[in-house]
């Protein structure tokens, strides 16, 4: 020791509480991963905090009046949220239901024909998608009226509905049109499965108000294939139908 050197004497608090410019070597050499921890572990605007209060000692009278202050006026916050993604679920539910019919509607429809052209090269049967328009509904509209053809409409779809397979997609895409996409169907049984949709149609009786009905349909076929968008395939069947139409 250099008695002729002069030498700070800290005192003794001075070590319990060390400046940043009094920190040890070991302390200031944290590089990256210090920085890294102490990013990761920086508040976001995303974080969603729940103190504990027994984790924390010696917590005095203000400081744990403002903890159950902020409690307060989280848990209506939370209650909130729950509510608002409990009305986007039921939201994105009525979204892709028909409005009156228990099937999809036209977005919901496209979206699962949009589906399946994205998957097509995984399925060993290319799915089929059937274009279905009724002929004869308008005599209902003019004779019986609007709540009528609401219940024609009804008796179709729940027809369609209980002629079709489980795995099968019904929709609505408008009115009275209606669409169908056949998870597996060569030309051959589309063809069938289309028939026995007209057949049911031509041979049920629909009632409204002592009135009765009969309708009857026409129906247009494509087979999807890859790299043809869901509008594509879905004017190439409709093309089929009025070809079928116009005969």
């Amino acid at each position: 020791m250099d008695v002729n050197q002069a030498t700070s004497i800290a005192s003794v608090h001075q070590d319990a509480k060390k400046t940043p410019q009094q920190r040890d070597p070991e302390e200031q050499g944290g590089g990256k991963d210090d920085q890294n921890q102490s990013t990761s572990g920086s508040w976001r605007d995303a974080d969603a905090v729940e103190v504990d209060v027994s984790l924390i000692e010696g917590v005095t009278p203000e400081v744990q009046a403002i903890i159950d202050s902020l409690n307060q006026r989280i848990e209506p916050l939370r209650a909130e949220l729950e509510l608002a993604k409990g009305r986007e679920a039921h939201f994105c539910e009525l979204a892709s239901r028909h409005s009156f019919l228990d099937i999809p509607c036209r977005r919901e429809f496209m979206r699962e024909l949009t589906h399946l052209l994205t998957h097509i090269d995984h399925l060993t049967m290319p799915p089929a998608v059937i274009v279905m328009h009724l002929v004869g509904i308008d005599a209902v509209r003019t004779k019986a009226g609007r709540l009528a053809l609401d219940h024609v409409l009804e008796e179709v779809s729940d027809l369609f509905s209980s002629l079709l397979q489980p795995a099968d997609v019904l929709g609505n895409l408008g009115g009275s049109d209606f669409g169908v996409i056949l998870l597996s169907a060569d030309e051959t049984s589309a063809s069938s499965v289309a028939n026995r949709l007209r057949n049911g149609v031509s041979s049920h009786k629909f009632v409204w108000a002592g009135q009765t009905f009969h309708l009857d349909m026409v129906s247009g076929i494509r087979h999807l294939t890859m790299g043809t968008s869901a509008e594509a395939t879905l004017d190439a069947a409709d093309q089929d139908l009025r070809k079928r139409l116009a005969t």
